[in-house]
This record gives structure tokens, sequence and C-alpha cells, in this order.
């Protein structure tokens, strides 16, 4: 449970705080062994970040590998990119995953810093290249709708998607939940434009210094055109 980032966007943080919690590497093994008994063959990862601790991943891996486990998984809600090297993704792909997804949310190191993500953004650029030699399938998450992106901003993390070749972008929509970091910041400065939260949840009820939600919306649907165009180009 939980994740020790500070991401300003992030409601994680308002429910289990910024503490870490973590099953045992041999509880979480001993739990995919009962349920492949039971024939189960692919497992998920849905941990808010599951590779906080390195040496606990290495351990899971280790003990898939000496149990013989022939299975497959994915983090498809992101794992951390600190913690990861060609050592470890080598042992990952050994004991059977086959698709990671790096949240880096934007490729702006201003931005990072801004929204408290703290990406090392040329490692990341990195691990997804070592990533896809292995031959796993590479995501990413990104936001669009920062309140002080300008659009350079946002296809400068376009860009960054090309140039790592990763398979399966999702660019999301920012999401302003209420009593997050972002939500409070928009609210002062008068960028939330409703009081529905239900109408925030869909991606609706706000804009940006530069974009009204007319905008964002049609700009997100614009950057998945402009990379699905490149990347055809470029296979």
């Amino acid at each position: 449970r939980g994740c020790p980032r500070e991401c300003y966007f992030c409601s994680v943080k308002l429910i289990w705080g910024r503490t870490w919690r973590a099953r045992s590497a041999k509880n979480v093994v001993d739990e995919i062994e009962l349920m492949k008994s039971k024939g189960y063959r692919e497992f998920y990862f849905m941990d808010d970040n599951s590779s906080v601790s390195k040496e606990r991943m290495h351990e899971i891996c280790d003990l898939i590998l000496k149990r013989k486990l022939k299975i497959k998984i994915a983090t498809p809600t992101g794992i951390a990119i600190n913690t990861l090297d060609k050592e470890l993704l080598r042992k990952m792909k050994k004991a059977g995953f086959y698709r990671i997804c790096f949240g880096i949310e934007t490729a702006n190191p201003e931005s990072q810093k801004i929204i408290k993500k703290r990406v090392d953004l040329k490692q990341a650029n990195r691990i997804i290249k070592e990533a896809n030699g292995l031959g796993f399938w590479t995501s990413g998450t990104f936001i669009i709708g920062f309140p002080h992106e300008t659009l350079k901003d946002i296809y400068k993390t376009l860009d960054f998607v090309l140039a790592s070749n990763m398979d399966f972008p999702v660019f999301h929509l920012l999401n302003p939940q209420p009593k997050t970091e972002v939500y409070d910041i928009m609210k002062k400065e008068g960028l939330i434009t409703v009081d529905s939260e239900l109408d925030l949840a869909y991606g609706n009820g706000f804009k940006t210094h530069l974009f009204s939600n007319k905008d964002l919306h049609r700009i997100v649907a614009e950057v998945y055109r402009k990379f699905l165009i490149r990347k055809t180009f470029c296979i």
C-alpha cells in the first residue's frame, strides 16, 4: 500500500499517507503459486508503486525462478524508474515480467519540479531503451493539462515519447481531484469552473492559464494523432 513520492496531482498520499507498506516477497510469491495451481497464468502487480524496494523486487524474481513458475507478469499501474537497472530488468524478464509501465507524466524538467515528480528524464530514456532491447512491451503514462503548461511543454513530452520508442504511451487529461495540491492551486487561481466532483472526474470543469477545457480535450486527441502518424512512419 502507498507510495513515498509527493506528486502534487496524486490522491494516493491523501488515503495512505507517504508510508509504503509491503507484503514480503515470500508472501507475494506464495499467492502467485497458489493461484497458478488453480489455473491462472498471468498476473498484474497493481501496486501504486511496485518497485519502491529494489531488493524486494530482486527477491520476488529470485523466488519465482527458484520455484520454476512459468507465468507472465505486467505492471500496468507503474513502476519506479529510479530503482531499475539492466541487471534487475534482465532478472524480471527471466521471471516472467513482459509488460512494464513507467509513470513519467511530463518530459519538461521544469514541470517535473513543479509537479514534484522529479523523474530523471535521461535515466528514464535509458531505462526505456534497455527494456525495449530486452524485449519488454514498454508503456508510459503522461498527463496533459497542468495549469502552468504551454503547448511547447506538451509537445516536448510527445518528442520524448517518440525518441524513447516506447510501445504504448498513455496521455491522460489532468484530473484535479479535491484536496490534492494541484486542486488547491487551481481553485485559488480561479481555474476550477464547477462545484461538481463528478465533472472533474470526467476531465471537465477546469481550465489552465492558457487553454480552455475544450482546448485541452482537443490537444489530447491531437497528441495521440501525431503519435500514431509519426510512429507509423518510423516503423
